[in-house]
């Protein structure tokens, strides 16, 4: 999978990431950001090609990768046609991971944390060793509590994704 996902990276194709066995019309499209060997981080296309934010996923946890498919090259034309543009550039060489939540940190953007099946939304309040504080928001974008968790417990990280954008858009409306 990984000989796979540097090729893929330096041809700079889109692709389609499964993590779910068991539900087929669940993935991830878009460019590869950074990789290194645990770890994938896609600037995320939505079904539009627009603009979705980032997704990190652990590479164990991927089955398949789609490229160079009809899918794949519809999303990367709307893309390019709608001139959007992922801002964050990861080096291979930098910790991708904490990379990708110091970018939240800075630009204030909501972040949803995947662990087994329990999700985490909110904003990283700050992160010592592997430990993440979280002031965690629901759905409508009310805050419920501050949590901590492992950064080495959590399957996937999104990072502004038009779920993410909704519920920061309901917290500030709200302030």
């Amino acid at each position: 999978m990984k000989k796979l996902i540097e090729k893929v990276f330096k041809n700079k194709s889109f692709v389609s990431f499964y993590d779910d066995v068991s539900d087929s019309e669940k993935h991830y499209t878009g460019m590869i950001n950074a990789f290194d060997e645990t770890v994938v981080l896609i600037s995320h296309a939505n079904a539009r090609g627009e603009y979705d934010g980032y997704i990190l996923k652990r590479i164990d946890d991927i089955f398949r990768i789609d490229f160079d498919g009809k899918y794949e090259n519809k999303i990367k034309n709307l893309y390019n046609i709608k001139k959007q543009n992922h801002k964050l550039r990861i080096d291979n060489s930098d910790e991708i991971v904490n990379h990708i939540l110091q970018y939240a940190i800075d630009n204030r953007l909501i972040v949803r944390f995947e662990i087994d099946n329990n999700i985490i939304i909110g904003f990283i309040k700050s992160i010592f060793d592997n430990i993440i504080k979280v002031k965690q928001l629901d759905d409508y974008g009310d805050v419920l509590c501050n949590t901590i968790i492992n950064i080495d417990e959590v399957d996937t990280i999104s990072v502004d994704t038009d779920y993410e954008q909704d519920i920061k858009t309901l917290y500030y409306y709200k302030e």
